[in-house]
């Protein structure tokens, strides 16, 4: 049975990818999962692995090709036996970034399928460029430079370092300046944020809860958690209390259609957990957070907290989010007491909250210090009424200010 095998679509706005290389070639017998080209997208190289077991019929395309998602990449005549599951054929099998070190010295090259086209157009050496992106990653407008101008900064080798420094007047010499091109995966997360802003009627609204009950539980706690090895902080019971209150509350566990202007509500929450990274700020996606375990939603979040900041998440784990939840609370050194979080597109709503801090506080009429939690809710009041919001908020907060609630 012949099988075609189809670019198939990704996700993160990812339309083509450039073929740097294949590992197989027509007559090969192939396993499932085999890596069987190495493919280039606009925001990494993944090696891609075969969808079915068989012999290849055909390749189609050669290195250098730009495929579109959807355009046949290879032919198949699979087993027999084998049954064709619906849906896409890297469900089971995820893109891996892969090695750049076994490419050849052209396809290593720093830049997405899109810029290499365009560096074949203008006759552009890439090789030779010097790209500003983050990690030197090539743009479309360095090859534009590099196309309009004789004054192309290409690599090098280092200059001799003089005998000794050049003198310069302190007082005549112009202050030194350096400009950074807003680009690579910071410009695609601007683009996000000014669309969410553009096209979203944000409002948002900040609320503060006690904080004593996540804090006496983050202590009943510690024992078992430094027994699994784990370290067990206020964002881990947070977020098991905003998955409590969302599932409650299905406009706020909902993402928004803009081309039919309808609201999607989802069965189970999927929560975007916030992460800085030195590029950008990355959201993985934990699935199903209201039905984990408190320990298995503690390692889940740290190991895509971890795999972020290395630039090892898979595009699947970036996507599919119901709500986006930031915290501030390991970076503080000063109290925030509030802030506008930027919607994530197409969700409806995201929440951002404080570190949990001494503030002062009435209670019962009595004024004292103690432990306090400040939050802010964005939501797109397009979907979102200001009375939904506020019960939402009064729900949020009864798991917040006892959070064993959530755990159970």
């Amino acid at each position: 049975m012949k099988f075609e095998f189809k670019l198939p679509d990704v996700g993160e706005g990812i339309h083509e990818a450039e073929l740097l290389s294949w590992s197989i070639k027509p007559g090969d017998r192939i396993k499932e999962g085999q890596d069987i080209a190495v493919l280039n997208t606009d925001k990494v190289t993944v090696d891609l692995p075969s969808p079915r077991s068989g012999t290849v019929v055909s390749l189609h395309g050669k290195p250098g090709d730009i495929i579109t998602v959807s355009s046949v990449l290879l032919v198949i005549d699979v087993d027999e036996a084998q049954p064709l599951a619906p849906g896409s054929p890297l469900a089971k099998t995820p893109l891996i970034p892969v090695d750049e070190s076994k490419l050849p010295n052209a396809a290593r090259v720093a830049a997405g399928p899109s810029v290499r086209r365009l560096a074949r157009q203008k006759d552009v050496n890439l090789e030779r460029l010097v790209g500003t992106g983050p990690r030197g990653r090539i743009l479309k407008t360095d090859v534009e430079a590099a196309a309009e101008s004789s004054a192309v900064t290409y690599k090098a080798e280092p200059a001799p370092i003089p005998d000794r420094p050049a003198q310069t007047d302190a007082v005549t010499s112009p202050t030194r300046t350096l400009r950074q091109r807003l680009s690579g995966a910071r410009l695609v997360s601007a683009r996000n944020l000014h669309d969410s802003v553009q096209r979203s009627v944000t409002t948002t609204t900040t609320f503060e809860v006690t904080g004593d009950g996540l804090r006496n539980l983050i202590a009943s706690l510690v024992p078992e958690a430094q027994a699994r090895q784990l370290k067990l902080s206020p964002l881990h019971i947070i977020a098991k209390c905003v998955g409590a209150a969302l599932i409650r509350h299905e406009r706020f566990n909902a993402t928004v259609d803009e081309e039919s202007q309808e609201i999607v509500f989802r069965e189970g929450v999927d929560l975007g957990i916030a992460v800085a990274t030195p590029d950008r700020l990355l959201v993985p996606v934990v699935r199903s957070v209201e039905k984990r375990l408190l320990f298995d939603l503690v390692r889940q979040i740290d190991d895509y907290s971890e795999r972020a900041r290395q630039g090892q998440l898979k595009v699947a784990e970036l996507s599919g989010g119901s709500f986006t939840l930031s915290s501030t609370g390991g970076m503080e050194r000063v109290t925030v007491l509030s802030t506008r979080p930027i919607i994530n597109p197409p969700q409806t709503a995201t929440l951002w909250v404080s570190r949990i801090i001494d503030r002062p506080r009435v209670i019962d009429g009595q004024l004292s210090a103690g432990p306090m939690l400040s939050c802010s809710l964005s939501f797109d009041h397009r979907y979102v009424d200001g009375a939904e919001a506020v019960h939402f908020i009064n729900d949020l907060g009864s798991y917040l200010e006892h959070p064993e609630r959530a755990l159970g």
